[in-house]
């Protein structure tokens, strides 16, 4: 009873109080005055935590609605419509197809007429990600190898030494 009538004679009630202490920590989390590092963490987590949920249940439907109703239509340079009307997904589905078509040298630039074998950006990248992968498996038989090459023969040299009696 003594805190309600404190509480009155404040001209609060209780609802207000939690208001004003809910501002006050935001406010002090927000200019990061002194509150310990570990509460600061906790917070910002639990901010983060709603943040992402807020995004999952309302922002990412409703940018998917609105790309899902995005309607491209190809022009010619004067603005003339051409072609077919295509969803976003569908353009951008075939200029990845176009790009991986486009023929390049062996240095992965776009030429439009090579004579030194040229082939697809995607085979292109393909080899470079086999050739990465495989440089590091050799490189790594090399080094096995050498070691169990180098084992071998101080085996072989401690075998040739003459025994002493």
């Amino acid at each position: 009873m003594a805190e309600s009538i404190a509480l009155k004679t404040l001209g609060l009630n209780k609802q207000e109080l939690q208001d004003r202490l809910i501002d006050a920590l935001v406010e002090r989390v927000l200019t990061g005055d002194r509150l310990p590092t570990k509460m600061r963490g906790a917070i910002w987590a639990a901010i983060d935590a709603k943040v992402d949920a807020l995004m999952e249940t309302h922002i990412v439907p409703a940018v998917e609605d609105m790309l899902a109703g995005v309607l491209i239509k190809e022009t010619n340079k004067f603005g003339e419509p051409i072609g077919t009307t295509n969803t976003l997904r569908e353009y951008i589905t075939k200029r990845a197809e176009e790009w991986l078509k486009v023929p390049i040298d062996r240095y992965g630039q776009a030429r439009e007429y090579t004579s030194d074998g040229s082939k697809p950006r995607g085979v292109y990248l393909v080899d470079k990600a086999i050739e990465g992968h495989l440089s590091g498996v050799i490189a790594g038989l090399g080094t096995a190898i050498a070691a169990n090459a180098t084992a071998s023969i101080e085996a072989a040299v401690k075998g040739l030494q003459p025994q002493g009696k």
